[in-house]
């Protein structure tokens, strides 16, 4: 795939692309589109939200090819390399909130100039949340001390 991102495995690399492969499942509206740091001085603002069936190949990508769908997120910017990760939160259903723990799903990519992010899922519900977490800005600790800043409200448009 030519057009693949960067990362272990290809999605497509916005809605209208994803139409065209017919790999389109659904498209997610956050409930705002943009966010702030804990500091109130960066900003990150969301672009485009949507699930695709995952068209990669089991020869290619075996781990990654045995999850259904592909949620990608991308942010019109963010206003800092490597200070914001994001990680899905599931409800299960003893109604505790679990993480996905895929690896690669905080990556932050640049294909096309803008960052995005995706997770690998199979299945879905019409609200989605992504936890919003921010490295501590003492270059010393990075990443060892995160912090929870915020949670992103995604809501199913086509149901």
């Amino acid at each position: 795939m030519s057009d693949k991102p960067n990362g272990p495995y290809g999605s497509s690399l916005n809605i209208n692309e994803s139409k065209k492969r017919k790999s389109l499942v659904t498209i997610f509206k956050p409930t705002k589109t943009k966010y702030y740091s804990e500091d109130k001085l960066s900003s990150y603002q969301i672009s485009e939200v949507w699930v695709e069936k995952n068209f990669n190949d089991p020869k290619i990508y075996e781990d990654e090819s045995q999850y259904k769908n592909i949620l990608n997120v991308y942010f019109k910017y963010l206003t800092e390399n490597d200070l914001h990760k994001f990680r899905l939160i599931k409800n299960v259903p003893s109604n505790l909130e679990t993480l996905y723990d895929f690896d690669n799903n905080d990556q932050i990519e640049y294909p096309d100039g803008y960052p995005r992010i995706r997770f690998l899922i199979d299945e879905f519900k019409d609200t989605l949340k992504l936890e919003v977490i921010e490295r501590n800005p003492n270059d010393s600790l990075n990443w060892t001390t995160e912090k929870i800043i915020d949670t992103i409200i995604l809501i199913n448009k086509i149901k």
